[in-house]
């Protein structure tokens, strides 16, 4: 068997123990739970979807006995998880199982950008990690986005470094395509569309202004693709643009107001915030709006306090303050079992260790680190603008694990077996 043949077999075996160690997790800690919060959201949505009813609105359904066009979140993770109904799979247990199978494909997009950024031996080791890394694992069993996240982090990764290798506008509309994908898993991500797309021309070194215009045109064409059909869905169902998703108020809302702005609870997130704003007549768009205004007007009369709750936002998100607390806030709001995210944790502890190598030893051999910078900035300004959560910081662990796979390499590997792999365009 060839080299590259013995790394797919070594792919794949990682992907089935990614696949084993995700249905153990849902069998061992979900398989008794019952949707809730956004689970509840994708789970019914999906199911809506798959008897051809469209994107409904479930909380609307389900609470008010109403018919509405639900853009609550973006629709990709509804889309890939409606096809588990379309073939009759309408349990929420049968559904995470799903998750786990699409989950454990983010093993082989982890390896193949590991394998783009620095080798194959530092795609299996990344592959091995996140076949195993507790973060993701949760993820894959809790019916989110992040499912869908990871692997297309991963992918924006890998697109990003085939760029900077050889540019070209198909490589530079992939990667435009991708960061969109992002996008519509969740809206934040849209500064991937932002930070990487749109100076995708950059890539052409010393080169004139047309061909990276070409280059950054391509790009931005790519993501617009990817946007449009979404936006076709949107624009003759709903009184008011819906680009992404229409919950900005109520995520707003839920992060400035008294109980996150001090206390237990300061940068993180409280519903009562939510609950305790009246209701406007005018339907969603109305209530929603009411939301937004509300809490611009909570932060910019409690202006003194926001600097530390958005230092506040920022630790959570990063696992460096109230770690403890933070793992038994989302073992309550979010059902996230203590043992499994106790041990993610120090897991992310170690990967920023062996990424620290990573990072300097990609510096050394003169590979751009410029992906896992806009990955960085992206959590960092989300994690402040928004409230802290782990599972915003899903894009950095996938940044993370694979410069962690490259120190791993840098550090157990002899020096003289140590391969440069820097590939020019």
């Amino acid at each position: 068997m060839t080299r590259a043949g013995r790394w797919r077999v070594g792919v794949v075996l990682l992907v089935l123990l990614g696949l084993a160690v995700r249905v153990a997790y849902v069998w061992g800690y979900r398989r008794h739970v019952p949707p809730t919060g956004d689970a509840f959201y994708f789970h019914y949505q999906a199911n809506l979807l798959a008897s051809g009813h469209g994107f409904l609105d479930p909380y609307a359904l389900f609470w008010r006995l109403q018919l509405s066009p639900g853009a609550s979140h973006p629709p990709l993770w509804t889309l890939v998880l409606a096809v588990a109904p379309a073939v009759g799979v309408t349990s929420f247990f049968a559904q995470l199982v799903w998750g786990c199978v699409l989950g454990s494909g983010a093993v082989a997009a982890v390896a193949v950008a590991g394998r783009e950024v620095a080798g194959p031996r530092v795609g299996l080791v990344a592959a091995a990690v996140s076949a195993v890394y507790p973060v993701f694992v949760m993820d894959d069993g809790s019916l989110l986005a992040e499912t869908v996240v990871v692997p297309l982090v991963a992918l924006v990764v890998w697109a990003c470094y085939r760029l900077w290798r050889r540019p070209t506008p198909w490589r530079a509309a992939v990667l435009g395509a991708l960061c969109a994908l992002c996008a519509l898993a969740r809206s934040e991500l849209v500064l991937l569309v932002v930070l990487l797309a749109v100076p995708a021309g950059t890539a052409l070194r010393r080169q004139g202004w047309r061909p990276r215009l070409a280059v950054s045109g391509a790009a931005v064409l790519g993501a617009l693709c990817m946007f449009a059909p979404w936006w076709a869905y949107t624009v003759p169902r709903f009184s008011h643009p819906v680009l992404l998703s229409d919950q900005l108020g109520v995520t707003l809302a839920t992060a400035n107001c008294a109980q996150t702005y001090g206390g237990r609870l300061i940068g993180y997130w409280d519903d009562t915030c939510e609950t305790e704003v009246p209701v406007p007549p005018g339907g969603a768009v109305a209530r929603d709006t009411q939301l937004e205004h509300v809490a611009l007007r909570y932060a910019e009369h409690h202006a003194g306090q926001v600097p530390a709750v958005v230092a506040a936002r920022l630790g959570r998100a990063l696992g460096v303050f109230r770690p403890a607390q933070q793992i038994d806030l989302e073992w309550s709001v979010l059902g996230r079992p203590r043992l499994p995210a106790t041990i993610g944790l120090f897991g992310y502890y170690v990967l920023i260790g062996f990424a620290v190598l990573g990072v300097v030893d990609l510096r050394s051999r003169r590979i751009p680190l410029a992906p896992f910078v806009v990955v960085l900035a992206e959590v960092v300004v989300v994690s402040m603008a928004i409230f802290g959560q782990t599972r915003y910081r899903d894009p950095l662990d996938v940044a993370l694990v694979i410069l962690a796979a490259v120190g791993v390499e840098r550090l157990f590997l002899p020096r003289g077996a140590h391969v440069l792999t820097r590939r020019g365009p």
